[in-house]
């Protein structure tokens, strides 16, 4: 659930910040696609390595 919510934040910023979608415009901000994957998931793929 949390992660869904972090991964629609740029669709939000767009629909309802004009500062973000000026940024964004302008080239100031970029929206990078990719999977949302938390600090202690890379910690544990790491350590079982």
């Amino acid at each position: 659930m949390f992660r869904e919510e972090i991964t629609r934040q740029a669709e939000r910023a767009r629909a309802y910040s004009v500062n973000f979608r000026t940024a964004e415009r302008f080239g100031l901000v970029e929206v990078i696609e990719k999977p949302v994957v938390f600090w202690f998931e890379q910690y544990q793929k790491g350590a079982t390595s």
